[in-house]
């Protein structure tokens, strides 16, 4: 167990400030935590987790890994040396200020009436749309139809998206050669051009 221990503080630096570890020595059950080591900020391990481990040390717990949905999230795993159960190694991160982040962006969301994450996805296709919709019409003006233009027409419709700002956008280049039916290099050797 002595190397999993000097493993502790490795393991609090690597999770953080608001973690803490427990290290169960599973031969020691009269012993509650063999090794507690606080987080930075001092924090220790909420007892609902000691009450756990020692039922998996006395084998009256289940035998997968623990969690729960509190602020100290446990994490539970146990510990082998080959296939024989040594120990457990409990690690616990404070969730709460992540739980105190979402309330405050809920109430911000509320008082600017901003939309969910689905109203965001919503418009994010709406403007990919928009944008589809824009360079079909600018080729349609043209009267041609895509695969029997000349290099010449191409790079007039080019032109004009540039001039509309469809260029600017986000995803325009693929888009416009899957719809003008050239390749994207060729796309972007038409735009030197211009």
């Amino acid at each position: 167990m002595e190397v999993y221990r000097s493993f502790l503080p490795f393991l609090v630096r690597l999770c953080g400030t608001p973690c803490s570890l427990l290290l169960y020595d599973i031969h020691r059950p009269e012993s509650s935590a063999v090794y507690e080591f606080p987080g930075p900020d001092g924090r220790t391990v909420p007892a609902p987790t000691v009450d756990y481990a020692a039922s998996l040390i006395t084998g009256n717990g289940p035998a997968v890994p623990y969690r729960t949905d509190e602020d100290f999230p446990p994490d539970t795993w146990p510990v082998r040396n080959d296939s024989r159960l040594i120990g457990l190694l409990c690690i616990h991160r404070d969730l709460s200020v992540l739980s105190d982040l979402s309330d405050v962006l809920s109430r911000l969301k509320s008082l600017y009436s901003l939309p969910d994450d689905e109203g965001v996805k919503d418009r994010a296709s709406t403007l990919s749309g928009w944008m589809e919709d824009r360079i079909q019409e600018t080729i349609d003006e043209s009267g041609i139809r895509p695969e029997r233009m000349n290099r010449a027409q191409k790079l007039e419709i080019l032109r004009k998206l540039q001039a509309q700002g469809i260029m600017d956008m986000k995803g325009c280049v693929p888009q416009i050669a899957a719809m003008l039916d050239i390749s994207v290099p060729t796309v972007y050797r038409y735009l030197k051009r211009l």
